[in-house]
């Protein structure tokens, strides 16, 4: 009589589902608008909620319009709330806002985006499988299996202050961008380390102003609590801007004023461990026959989160007006058409785009749309899951009566392994074995017979092929004669 004993086996698997959303609202305070400059959307996530396997996300949308009017450079703020609903349990979730446009309507001007909401949960589900057991040998092998520690979340507050060398009227646009550098394991802690870039528009105190620009890069270090991950496990994670003000004090006397940028990030992460599990592919027993059910099953581990970025320096498309000179570039942003994977290779395309601002021939202003695609890729080893593409150092010029762009592209994503192994989920009991009451037993294998195949044929133990048949080299090549010895019952 057999006793198998079994073991239960959770699995992890991560799913990705994407949903877009149109977002627009009109804008205010637009009847002096002789000409629109240019027009960002940022996005922050303001809630989630979860019910029946579906989560609905919230979402908050900020557009800045830029425009010409007759006193000069101004610009229209206003922010629009929007909601999807994601068929994931409790996502990690990010949300971006691409196509900003600017529209013009009877009643004056609309804003229009479209809204990306990406999540990413995970699925837990579990199976029994066959160790071994009394009257058993089994054939086992390890495969490593991922353990999760469960997603935690945080917020940090992030404050900076900086001074530029002229006096400031106003901010006219301001963008910010998430940048992980690296997320690690800590002590019940998950590590984030990072920068925000951030990239303003800036009017100064003088007539017939340009728009000037600065680029500020601040980084942050976050200990997001979480308990069970140590130092020694992978860890994957996010950080979302949920707030953001941008404060300027100008000292017209000195020529200087100060700029203070206050932000809230959000984070989620946690831990994840590799356990090794045995699990049986093959079974037999020496008092009975056996009836082994065999499954298939898919293993997927988290590798870990990575960055890839590209530099880029050169000649971007756009019409220059005759005459023109340029003056600055606002609205800079990265947009991604398409992500895929071929021959260990992830790839990813799209196009910075950037709307430039130029002084006419006879002192007027016009507008361009300058577009620079690009095409990144990198080498990988597993299955990615692109997350988002962010644009730091970003610059225009003019050179050799063109645009050209210069700023660098990183991308954030994840790699998992997916493994499939066939293992034993059950056994049942079949009919009793007749004893081989023989002296002894001469086998003839099979070539490509290996130990265990000549064992369970024979009906004994792997010790017992070795003890009479050392001089074997496996695999076999069919030309042997293996011998086992009895003693007559």
């Amino acid at each position: 009589m057999i006793k198998p004993e079994n073991t239960g086996v959770d699995l992890v698997n991560k799913i990705v589902k994407e949903v877009k959303t149109n977002v627009e609202i009109p804008m205010p305070d637009t009847e002096t608008v002789k000409k629109p400059l240019s027009v960002t959307a940022c996005a922050f996530l303001t809630g989630s909620e979860n019910s029946g396997g579906k989560t609905t996300l919230k979402a908050k949308v900020a557009f800045t319009f830029v425009y010409l009017a007759e006193e000069g450079y101004k610009k229209s703020e206003v922010t629009a709330d929007a909601s999807a609903e994601l068929a994931l349990e409790d996502p990690l979730v990010t949300v971006t806002a691409n196509e900003a446009r600017i529209v013009a309507s009877a009643e004056g001007y609309v804003a229009r985006c479209i809204l990306v909401f990406k999540g990413e949960a995970t699925h837990r589900s579990s199976f029994g499988a066959i160790t071994g057991g009394e009257g058993l040998l089994v054939k086992d092998f390890t495969q490593n299996v991922d353990v999760n520690t469960g997603v935690s979340r945080d917020t940090l507050r992030i404050e900076d202050e900086f001074e530029v060398g002229y006096a400031v009227s106003e901010v006219l646009s301001h963008v910010e961008t998430v940048e992980l550098n690296e997320i690690k394991g800590g002590i019940s802690a998950v590590v984030f380390d990072g920068e925000v870039n951030l990239s303003l528009c800036l009017l100064p105190f003088s007539e017939n102003s340009d728009i000037l620009r600065e680029k500020r890069n601040i980084p942050f270090r976050f200990e997001l609590e979480n308990v069970g991950t140590l130092p020694n496990m992978r860890a994957e994670g996010l950080a979302e801007i949920k707030k953001v003000a941008v404060k300027v004090v100008a000292d017209e006397g000195k020529s200087k004023s100060v700029i203070t940028v206050e932000m809230t990030l959000e984070f989620a992460g946690e831990g994840i461990d590799s356990v090794p599990v045995k699990l049986a592919s093959d079974a037999y027993s020496n008092y009975c026959e056996i009836v082994a059910r065999k499954e298939e099953k898919e293993f997927v581990n988290f590798v870990g989160q990575f960055n890839f970025s590209e530099k880029y320096d050169g000649a971007a498309n756009c019409e220059i007006p005759n005459g023109g000179r340029m003056i600055t570039a606002v609205g800079e942003r990265a947009d991604v058409y398409s992500h895929s994977t071929s021959n260990g290779i992830l790839r990813i395309a799209g196009a910075v785009k950037a709307d430039v601002v130029f002084k006419n021939a006879d002192n007027g202003t016009s507008i361009a749309v300058a577009e620079m695609p690009f095409d990144m890729e990198t080498e990988i080893a597993g299955e990615p899951v692109f997350k988002k593409i962010s644009l730091s150092d970003f610059s225009a010029r003019a050179k050799n009566g063109g645009i050209e762009f210069e700023f660098t592209l990183k991308a954030n994503y994840k790699v998992y392994e997916r493994v499939k192994a066939e293992c034993i989920t059950s056994i049942e009991e079949g009919a009793e074995k007749r004893v081989n009451e023989s002296a002894l037993s001469v086998y003839i294998p099979t070539a490509g017979d290996g130990l265990w195949e000549v064992a369970k044929a024979l009906g004994t133990t792997s010790e017992e092929i070795e003890k009479y048949n050392g001089e074997l080299n496996y695999p076999l090549t069919g030309e042997e004669r293996i011998i086992i010895y009895r003693r007559k019952i």
